[in-house]
């Protein structure tokens, strides 16, 4: 009765546009479910192993750092509606061709790097709307709902996976499922087609006090480290069981359901928490690496399942929330292109650091507690909400990291700048090139299909 109470609370008054964006993410996250709770199993009955997963997820999160940085180096670009729905349109495009060039063993690689990439343009220009349409609590709210709607299109999505997995055989079941993805993911665009032009605000980086630069660069090192550890639990997760367990397809499909069921009350229960309360849900991420390494009984994966997708949902409320109170300060460009970069970023030192541990499943769970271990480290010591000390300690604590990461930042910055440009515009080409490939191979197959071959 009380989670009914608090879904009336917070629904009462939603607009129109408000709305939209709700159902965006219910449509969304349907076929981000299903393209991505199928894609590993489908690649590990290709033959893919561990490292093989890892190696393609780092070529994916680098591609995407390099996006972003050329994102973060236009501060003038204008967001538009069309921006929008183009950037859904080609995520979706992106994702479909996994396995109609799935024979094309050495094209792969590029193929499952650049739909990894391609939500980040999506990403950011919905972030960056909803942080320019709505005021901090009506962000909030619409992010609780997104949260909410997401997840039960999640859970419908797995419902199906589970089934199609379990009654079908060969690799068929993964066109079909890839088919129904798309068509039910192209919902998304045709909404944003309804929703107002984004106000034309503050997209240039301002200028912010040390103070301001000092929490926001620690909150994104924070979530960084959580990501890195959640990502590198995934993706090792799923050929642990396949291929250690032997568990069946389906099987994996239900450890997702199982996960997502959580999200929908996990979204309510969040919602309205202190920011000291996030502090349990990052405890509980740097557990379930170790749980699922030394637990040898896949039913109990199940439990485990339950616990990420409850204590994932929290911290992404917590960076949500935490970003949302520093707009003003930070300006909206910038907030909306720091949570997207943090994934990749995070994807990207999963995915390298996994890789070279990558033929021990054991040191790759160890791995992702360890980076779970550093981002609870900075939430405890570097920043005020979250810390176990006092005040003057955790002022001094935070410099210290922000001046170290400020460091390794100018490193990294010098050395991928220069060629960020240059490799967008090949992503460009080389999808345009894809996309034509597909057309003709669709072109093809109804030729056949139709028997005019």
């Amino acid at each position: 009765m009380k989670s009914i109470a608090t879904i009336k609370e917070l629904s009462k008054g939603l607009s129109l546009v408000q709305l939209l964006f709700i159902f965006e993410a219910f449509f969304g996250s349907f076929y981000v479910s299903i393209t991505r709770g199928i894609t590993p199993i489908f690649l590990v009955r290709l033959g893919y192993q561990l490292k093989d997963l890892l190696f393609l997820n780092a070529m994916g999160g680098f591609l995407a750092l390099l996006i972003a940085i050329s994102l973060y180096n236009m501060p003038r670009i204008k967001i538009s509606k069309t921006k929008i729905i183009s950037a859904l349109t080609i995520e979706r495009v992106m994702w479909v061709l996994i396995y109609f060039l799935s024979p094309f063993r050495d094209l792969l690689p590029i193929i499952y790097g650049l739909a990894l990439a391609a939500p980040l343009a999506s990403s950011i220009f919905l972030n960056i709307s909803m942080l320019s349409l709505f005021d901090e609590k009506d962000y909030r709210r619409v992010t609780s709902f997104r949260g909410a709607f997401g997840g039960i299109a999640t859970i419908i999505s797995q419902f199906i996976n589970v089934t199609v997995l379990m009654l079908y055989s060969g690799i068929m079941k993964f066109m079909f499922l890839y088919s129904v993805a798309f068509i039910i993911g192209m919902f998304s665009p045709i909404l944003m087609i309804f929703i107002p032009e984004i106000p034309v605000l503050q997209t240039t980086v301002l200028k912010t006090d040390v103070e301001v630069e000092i929490r926001v660069s620690n909150i994104f090192l924070l979530i960084t480290m959580y990501l890195a550890s959640i990502s590198l639990l995934n993706i090792a997760w799923i050929p642990y069981l396949l291929n250690v367990f032997g568990v069946p397809d389906y099987y994996v499909a239900v450890i997702g359901l199982t996960q997502t069921l959580t999200s929908i009350i996990s979204s309510i229960y969040w919602t309205n928490k202190s920011l000291k309360t996030y502090r349990s849900a990052m405890i509980i991420i740097g557990l379930i690496p170790i749980l699922v390494s030394y637990t040898t009984i896949p039913t109990f994966h199940l439990l485990y399942a339950v616990l990420l997708g409850f204590a994932n949902v929290g911290a992404n409320f917590y960076a949500s929330f935490s970003y949302a109170s520093l707009i003003r300060k930070l300006g909206v460009y910038r907030a909306g292109i720091m949570l997207p970069a943090a994934s990749y970023l995070a994807l990207t030192i999963a995915g390298i650091t996994g890789y070279f541990v990558g033929l021990n499943y054991s040191y790759v769970f160890i791995l992702s507690a360890i980076y779970s271990l550093i981002g609870l480290s900075i939430a405890i010591f570097a920043l005020p909400e979250l810390s176990i000390v006092k005040s003057p300690y955790t002022r001094i604590y935070s410099r210290i990291l922000y001046h170290t990461s400020i460091f390794g930042y100018s490193i990294i910055m010098y050395s991928l700048a220069s060629t960020a440009k240059l490799v967008l515009k090949i992503i460009i080409l080389l999808s345009a090139l894809l996309l034509l490939y597909l057309i003709y191979k669709m072109i093809y197959y109804i030729i056949i299909i139709s028997g005019g071959i």
